[in-house]
């Protein structure tokens, strides 16, 4: 398989749409999480997306204090 120039080019960098620390919801199943923004990977998703690290933590009085982190496409979050 030849190298073209097409399959050289690079991820378009673009200005993130969320910040480190930004509250934010994710779809989870039929439901959906709200969260906070923990990192931003950059633009290194597929076919340039912009991914992030979302904290999860769950409510102490439901007898949890779990705390889960989830890797999301910008496309896949909302602000809140």
């Amino acid at each position: 398989m030849a190298m073209t120039t097409e399959s050289l080019k690079l991820p378009v960098k673009t200005r993130p749409l969320f910040q480190v620390g930004d509250r934010v919801r994710i779809p989870f199943g039929v439901t959906t999480l709200d969260g906070i923004v923990e990192e931003d990977r950059g633009n290194i998703g597929r076919g340039g997306r912009r991914l992030y690290v979302v904290r999860v933590e769950f409510d102490p009085s439901e007898n949890s204090d779990e705390t889960l982190y989830y890797t999301r496409a910008e496309s896949d979050i909302t602000a809140l």
